[in-house]
């Protein structure tokens, strides 16, 4: 006994799906778009004073500083440094064809990072909400080089 099952239109379907992964291929207006949304999701936990809330600055620092100092914030080095320059040779923005890599070259941000040393204020946090735009934009993207 044999059982024979046609299937009507898979080759110009095959062919479809070749096409898209070659144009799928290359993301890069997204990782631009994503690499754009990461960055002021960094700034904005920095203006926020942290996601979840930093500690507060220490007494010392404030009588320093003064009454109005704000953690990671007042010399602004650390905000200016977060700033998209897509032809950067810092390694702050590095975009490939299929990658894009993020952060800031400010030494002492790696200690408020992971607390080696200093009191930890994580910044570099992807907040849901810019998670969910990240997301949002690569479905548009990615419905539209498929419409194409």
């Amino acid at each position: 006994m044999e059982l024979n099952y046609k299937v009507e239109g898979l080759q110009q379907a095959i062919d479809k799906l070749q096409r898209a992964g070659k144009k799928l291929s290359s993301l890069k207006a997204w990782f631009k778009i994503a690499g754009l949304l990461v960055l002021e999701s960094v700034q904005d936990v920095i203006i926020k004073g942290g996601e979840p809330k930093w500690p507060g600055l220490k007494l010392a620092t404030l009588i320093r500083r003064g009454a109005g100092a704000k953690p990671l914030r007042d010399t602004g080095l650390l905000m200016n440094s977060l700033e998209p320059k897509v032809k950067r040779s810092d390694g702050i923005w590095d975009q490939k064809k299929t990658s894009l890599s993020v952060g800031t070259n400010v030494p002492y941000a790696r200690f408020h990072q992971f607390g080696e040393g200093w009191m930890k204020r994580p910044f570099m946090v992807l907040q849901k909400a810019y998670e969910e735009k990240i997301t949002k934009a690569l479905d548009e993207e990615v419905q539209r080089i498929m419409a194409t």
